[in-house]
Parts: C-alpha cells; structure tokens; sequence
C-alpha cells in the first residue's frame, strides 16, 4: 500500500522549542498566507524537500579508476582520495576482498557493448578471438 505522504510536502517548524515536523497537501510556494506551524503556530517554518534538494545539488561526485562509478570523493576505501590512503596505510584483506566482490558483480549487457555472456563465450572458442 502507498504512503499517503507521498504528494504531501514534508515542512518542519525552525524554532528550537518546537521544531515540529507537519505536512502540506501542496506546495508551500502556492499558499497566499504564511505557513503556520500547527504546534506553536510560529511563521518559521522551512521545507525539507527544498533543502534536501539544494544538499544533493552541491554534492559533488568523483570518479577515479578504482570504482566504475561515480561516488562522493574520499568515502569509500579504495578511492583515491579516501583518509587512509592519504596517509600511506595499506587496505586489509577483508578490505580488498570486500573491493574484489564489488567488482566482480555482474553489470548489464549494455556495459559490455550489447553482448550477452554467450555471446563473449563465442567469441573466446573462436580461433582467433576479435578483442
């Protein structure tokens, strides 16, 4: 079953006694009168989508050769730019077994060009492979 919050927009009141969480059956941009907090009924309310959404705008991703996806720089262990690696110290074997088993998951067909594992086994029993 569906959340019925779903449409809603969640807002949360800013005064540090209340800070009361509510919601809205439509934008806040769209009320001609303040939003009121139900709680204290305080004006200083702030929408959570709308900082939530400028928080995932300023994030910046990274891409470096030991992921082959775009992250958030430093926070996986074997990014290049990861504290630990800063500062010289070797990942453990959990840690490199657990980097070898994300790599090792298996990807679409569109990341290898289109070709279906069949097809790459053709390929290799072929005499003179093509790659």
């Amino acid at each position: 079953m569906a959340s019925t919050t779903r449409k809603r927009h969640r807002m949360r009141c800013r005064k540090a006694k209340c800070y009361a969480r509510f919601t809205l059956p439509r934008a806040p941009e769209l009320y001609v009168r303040a939003v009121r907090c139900p709680v204290c009924r305080g004006t200083a309310v702030r929408s959570v989508e709308q900082e939530r959404r400028k928080e995932m705008a300023q994030r910046v991703t990274h891409s470096c050769a030991a992921y082959p996806f775009p992250h958030e720089r430093g926070t996986l262990r074997m990014c290049t730019f990861h504290p630990a690696r800063l500062r010289g110290e070797r990942p453990t074997e959990e840690e490199f077994a657990a980097h070898e088993k994300l790599l090792g998951q298996p990807r679409s067909a569109w990341q290898f060009g289109g070709d279906t594992p069949t097809d790459l086994e053709r390929y290799a029993a072929m005499p003179e492979a093509p790659f």
